[in-house]
């Protein structure tokens, strides 16, 4: 049985600075909620939102404000099945990670870039084990020497990652703030275009928001895509985005598992 038309809604999510939580958006309605709220303390809100998409789960960080904070109780996730958040703990032999503002899921791992340097980080995620480990260095990214300061970062169609980042106001460089390419193998970068805020790409659209506005944009060049817009509830801390089945897509998938069944049990 071959089943055809799969609908699909989506959803992105984004933390509030001084809230600790998760809220969403419908990407086609504008429709803002609240998602979950989280168990850090010390009033940390989300940073470094990733979607893992393979088994439906939220990875994410707390960010309190203190730059470069290390802490067991930095990493978490929301498991949208269980409608539950988890604390992810480091693997023996793990470094605790320091707090990141952004993440991106890609190739299963865990990317990010840590706070208050430049440094981008992968790692594994093991859910069932409630850690993290093997947190490789991927280069530093840097323009001219002058160290940049992050707004979101996500991989794009070609596997090359997308840096919606800035310079420090303390070492401003040359090129100001701007949506930049890196190539992590060649450790190269170069300028897309205009900044953008927070990012986040499902398949081959991509997402940003930046002073509490949710929008569509091309990657090669940054302009922002006419006739869509609407407002989020803040100026986003970072953003994620989910796929999810529709009702109908569901009962069809459910109907072709049992047609499935019925055919090996007759057999």
């Amino acid at each position: 049985m071959v089943l055809t038309s799969v609908g699909y809604s989506q959803e992105a999510f984004y933390g509030r600075v001084g809230l600790a939580g998760i809220w969403g958006i419908d990407v086609n309605t504008g429709v803002n909620r609240l998602l979950t709220t989280t168990s850090f303390s010390g009033g940390a809100h989300v940073n470094a939102l990733a979607y893992d998409e393979g088994v439906d789960r939220l990875i994410y960080m707390r960010d309190t404000g203190i730059p470069g904070l290390q802490t067991v109780q930095t990493m978490g996730y929301y498991d949208f099945a269980l409608n539950q958040n988890f604390f992810l703990t480091p693997a023996s032999g793990t470094t605790a990670v320091r707090q990141a503002s952004n993440g991106t899921f890609h190739n299963g791992q865990y990317w990010y870039v840590e706070s208050n340097t430049d440094d981008l980080y992968s790692m594994n995620i093991n859910y069932g084990a409630g850690t993290y480990s093997n947190k490789v260095f991927r280069g530093s990214v840097v323009d001219n020497g002058h160290p940049l300061d992050f707004g979101d970062i996500v991989f794009d169609t070609s596997g090359n990652l997308l840096l919606s980042a800035g310079h420090t106001i303390s070492n401003p460089g040359t090129n100001g703030t701007r949506l930049r390419l890196f190539n992590v193998t060649t450790q190269n970068d170069s300028i897309r275009g205009q900044y953008l805020g927070q990012i986040a790409r499902l398949d081959s659209t991509y997402y940003g928001t930046d002073n509490g506005v949710f929008f569509k944009f091309n990657p090669a060049n940054a302009a922002i895509l006419p006739g869509y817009s609407f407002a989020i509830l803040d100026s986003a801390s970072d953003l994620a985005v989910r796929r999810i089945p529709e009702p109908s897509t569901t009962g069809l998938l459910a109907l072709a598992g049992s047609l499935c069944l019925i055919r090996r049990r007759r057999a």
